[in-house]
């Protein structure tokens, strides 16, 4: 199938509503309203993101579960874009705007915002998280409904704490390595995210300066 776009497909589907290019080769089974399939990609477009052709998807659909699972690599993916593109509150915000390459591995389940669960791992490479460069990063990543926790190892370049702090007087440019978790009780909770914020883990500096120092 070429051009495939799942925007324009039926919502009793249940299928993520994103703005898609998708080139693959499919199979499908099912009986009783259940079904499930898999497919193999060709070069293709979600939500913004490019996908590499041998990219793989599966899914199951019943009348009381979905369940979504995919392994690749991807380019140029936007978190706040696909938020946007894919009804998912938690990360629609502008804070989570990036521009990430890399493989990776998600399984999405859940039919609404409310009982979505969506979990991810993979590694970033030339990428731009909270506006810094990241060279090369392993991550995982556990969405449950508004809850996020992610852990994080790897390289980053000229991060601004600024952007993530909203305030000017924590203004930045840090180089370093982190391997560090993060938990978020309540991602929704815009106005109050670094009240709400856990961190944990390790951080070594390399050459930065911090206010001016």
């Amino acid at each position: 199938m070429a051009n495939a776009n799942l925007a324009r497909l039926p919502a009793f589907l249940s299928v993520p509503p994103a703005e898609s290019r998708l080139e693959f080769d499919y199979s499908l089974a099912g009986r009783d309203r259940a079904v499930r399939g898999g497919a193999v990609f060709g070069p293709s477009e979600f939500a913004g993101a490019g996908i590499s052709a041998g990219t793989t998807a599966s899914f199951a659909l019943s009348p009381r579960d979905l369940q979504y699972t995919a392994k690749g690599e991807f380019s140029g993916l936007d978190l706040a874009a696909a938020g946007r593109e894919l009804a998912i509150e938690a990360i629609d915000n502008p804070l989570f705007t990036t521009v990430a390459n890399g493989p990776f591995e998600v399984t999405w389940t859940g039919r609404d915002r409310n009982t979505v669960r969506v979990s991810a791992r993979g590694t970033l490479r030339d990428s731009s998280v909270f506006q810094a460069r990241i060279p090369s990063l392993d991550y995982e990543l556990r969405l449950e409904g508004a809850s996020l926790g992610a852990v994080a190892r790897g390289s980053f370049r000229g991060f601004d704490p600024a952007v993530v702090t909203g305030s000017s007087a924590f203004w930045g440019s840090l180089d370093g390595y982190l391997d560090a978790r993060l938990e978020l009780p309540d991602v929704s909770a815009r106005e109050a995210l670094l009240e709400n914020m856990s961190v944990a883990g390790q951080l070594s500096l390399g050459p930065s300066s911090f206010r001016g120092l």
